[in-house]
């Protein structure tokens, strides 16, 4: 627990000792919980430890989810990171939606996350290879 706690604090993530040993008795400060924090911290995202806790605890593929805020960011493409966790705890596959988004992007410019993620929530989205 502290390994994991000095590793968010050294890559200037703000949290709490205390906060780290709740996370550690709900079984949530794991390895990939941990990378996928400092991961959203070093690219500036707008997601909270918080946020991630709460999708990992629900099943959630943390790593999947800062994977494709990153992409869609790099991306320039507008997105809502509530809609993205919901994709991945409705849907899974999140990274393969998002790459499969950006490409269709290539050729539709005009396709906005909203409208993919809608489609793709409803079972209509046919872009995936």
């Amino acid at each position: 627990m502290i390994r994991a706690w000095l590793l968010l604090r050294f890559a200037g993530v703000e949290i709490s000792l205390v906060r780290a040993f709740r996370m550690s008795l709900r079984r949530s400060l794991k390895p990939e919980v941990v990378a996928a924090i400092r991961a959203a911290h070093k690219s500036g995202l707008e997601i909270t430890v918080g946020e991630l806790e709460a999708q990992y605890l629900a099943g959630g593929n943390v790593g999947d989810v800062v994977k494709s805020a990153m992409a869609l960011k790099a991306s320039g493409v507008p997105f809502d990171r509530r809609k993205l966790f919901g994709i991945d705890l409705a849907r899974g596959r999140t990274w393969d939606f998002i790459r499969a988004f950006l490409r269709a992007r290539e050729s539709r410019p005009e396709l906005t996350f909203e409208r993919a993620a809608q489609q793709y929530l409803q079972g209509e989205w046919v872009a995936m290879e």
